[in-house]
């Protein structure tokens, strides 16, 4: 798939089923990509917070 291909074909997800939990590795996963997406002069100035307890 080309790059053209995945940002016609991505999916919106407005809802969420909170009956699922997202495995560690996974998460560890998804927080990596996110880290090292680019950012200007390479800054990175972004934070995560990973919530796994809704009451929380």
């Amino acid at each position: 798939m080309d790059a053209y291909d995945c940002i016609v074909t991505k999916l919106e997800v407005r809802e969420f089923d909170d009956q699922n939990s997202v495995s560690t590795e996974i998460r560890l996963k998804i927080l990596e990509s996110a880290r090292l997406t680019g950012s200007s002069l390479n800054t990175q100035p972004w934070r995560f917070i990973v919530i796994q307890n809704k009451e929380r």
